[in-house]
């Protein structure tokens, strides 16, 4: 049982590495397109148990952060790691969580860095970050590094440093 996110009046246990979450399935459709789908079918007094094979604790544990706010201090969001955000980005859009996709989407736009808009714009659809990444990669003063380069896709990499050349 995960120790925040066990609600003894949950509808909906998602095992998560072994690591119950019983929640308010009714909650979680209301926010997901996926879950509204796939819970609709199921009467509100059943209990429904979902074994996420492709979902990490952490990645969970800061979804349900902002699925409850009201277990962090009041005013103020539970998530505060670009990781973290990072985290509710891919839920939320695996998941069809519009309204809190859009929240990721705007905490990262300030907090991540170029490099790190880049990759999660490719993985997870958010066009609007390509170019003002690209830009960013391409002014800065240092090349890729090695490291940085294994995480961009290859035509990533042949346009950042095709850009670099051109405008030195």
């Amino acid at each position: 049982q995960h120790p925040r996110f066990y609600f003894p009046d949950g509808s909906l246990t998602l095992i998560v590495q072994g690591i119950a979450y019983r929640i308010q399935g009714s909650l979680l459709s209301l926010h997901s397109e996926h879950w509204a789908r796939k819970l609709g079918k199921v009467e509100a007094t059943t209990q429904t148990v979902e074994v996420l094979k492709d979902v990490y604790t952490l990645e969970m544990d800061a979804f349900m952060s902002i699925l409850y706010p009201a277990y962090g201090p009041l005013n103020c969001l539970a998530v505060t790691t670009t990781g973290g955000w990072a985290y509710v980005l891919r839920l939320s859009t695996m998941w069809s969580c519009r309204d809190i996709r859009a929240l990721a989407i705007e905490q990262l736009s300030d907090s991540a860095p170029p490099l790190q808009r880049l990759v999660l714009s490719r993985a997870h659809d958010v066009p609007e970050w390509r170019v003002p990444a690209y830009v960013a990669l391409c002014l800065r003063p240092q090349a890729l590094s090695e490291s940085e380069a294994e995480k961009l896709a290859v035509q990533d990499v042949v346009r950042i440093m095709s850009t670099r050349e051109a405008i030195r």
